[in-house]
């Protein structure tokens, strides 16, 4: 009861009506009293349980957000698609036997030129199915309209499916290039340590290819599967892998241009060793061809670099045992020229002084060699198994 009825019921107890109406008006104001009482006791009752319905009124609409949560979250969807394509292939199902049943099938006894459906029974199959409502005379219109406007927003799904799927798959083509990066990253660390690493190498090679099976033209998981064929010392997996990955990165856009030379100066390594194993002097001159070819499209981000250092190397390589005159010691001088600015500059020097050191190496070697007058042959060295960055 509000503080006013109770401050009215104390006036009215507190009026003075005198007189014969005395007695009535104390009766009236002790029933008043029992029922202020009353209220007073009830709402001691009451208050709580409207408190606690106006509670539970007030967290409806945070429950239903946490019930959106709990039905919608991304651990649900896959089901919650499941259910919703089993329901939309009922309603194709139904709809399908729904035209099987009206179809007009040819026969001898109708014209060449009849119909497959006819209008009374089209209309009605329309009707049906609900795409036109149940009064509706002009049935057939009403309904293509509503048809091509769910063609329209099918077709939207559609895409948006395709968007979805190429969006999964570059994510599992990330993760296996991760898988097989730790993979690779692991059998250097056992080589390190003096281990056999080829379990690990091709635990990598797997990881590669399978995200290159995800997308075919993916160059970055085509360049690792190439690298780590070299790795394994499959020449002839790797020539057909960095072949592949020149060929789809033969192209005006500058992102790719860098990408190609590492292929064209891989190439050129692999015919180099390939010529190692069989002598064959065409590997030496297709070798060539390619580590120029790398020289000749390099683009500036490559310039004074480990890759155009190593690029020279290789071509230097190349030129001796191919038995020219000077063009190895030209090679060799351009290749130590760029590792000792490296040096200089304090960048890559692990690899710049391994470099410059392998390069003074073979150097030495082509020139007893023609002290001689002995045929070239090649000459192993560590960092000739240097990792892909080079």
């Amino acid at each position: 009861m509000s503080s006013g009825a109770v401050a009215l019921i104390a006036d009215f107890a507190a009026m003075d009506f005198g007189g014969p109406f005395r007695a009535i008006a104390d009766w009236i104001a002790a029933q008043w009293a029992i029922i202020a009482s009353g209220i007073t006791s009830a709402r001691q009752t009451i208050d709580p349980i409207v408190w606690l319905v106006g509670s539970i009124a007030a967290l409806v609409p945070g429950s239903f957000a946490i019930y959106q949560w709990l039905y919608y979250r991304r651990s649900r969807l896959p089901q919650r698609f499941k259910e919703m394509l089993e329901v939309e292939e009922v309603r194709l199902k139904k709809a399908r036997q729904a035209l099987l049943e009206r179809i007009q099938r040819p026969e001898s006894v109708k014209p060449f030129t009849a119909p497959i459906f006819v209008v009374p029974s089209m209309a009605k199959a329309m009707r049906k199915l609900k795409w036109v409502g149940s009064m509706n005379g002009n049935a057939l219109p009403v309904a293509d309209v509503n048809l091509q406007s769910a063609l329209d927003e099918i077709q939207q799904r559609m895409q948006w499916c395709d968007d979805q799927r190429s969006s999964h798959k570059r994510q599992q083509a990330t993760a296996y290039l991760l898988k097989g990066a730790i993979a690779a990253a692991r059998a250097d660390k056992e080589r390190t340590a003096g281990q056999d690493a080829v379990a690990r190498d091709r635990e990598a090679l797997g990881c590669f290819q399978k995200a290159l099976e995800t997308d075919s033209h993916d160059i970055e998981a085509l360049e690792y599967v190439a690298h780590q064929h070299r790795i394994l010392g499959e020449i002839d997996n790797a020539i057909s892998s960095y072949q592949t990955l020149a060929d789809q990165t033969d192209g005006p856009e500058p992102g790719k241009a860098l990408v190609r030379m590492r292929a064209l100066r891989y190439l050129g390594e692999m015919f180099e060793r390939k010529f190692d194993a069989a002598r064959v002097q065409l590997n030496l001159n297709t070798a060539k061809n390619h580590l120029t070819a790398a020289l000749n499209i390099m683009p500036e981000v490559a310039r004074d670099t480990l890759l155009e250092a190593f690029t020279h190397r290789w071509l230097g390589s190349v030129e001796d045992k191919k038995g020219t005159a000077r063009l190895w010691q030209q090679e060799f001088d351009a290749a130590d020229r760029i590792f000792a600015g490296l040096i200089s500059r304090h960048k890559d020097m692990a690899e710049a002084q391994a470099g410059l050191e392998e390069v003074k190496q073979l150097r030495a070697a082509a020139i007893n060699r023609r002290k001689d007058g002995a045929a070239p042959t090649p000459i192993p060295t560590e960092s000739s198994a240097l990792s892909p960055a080079t």
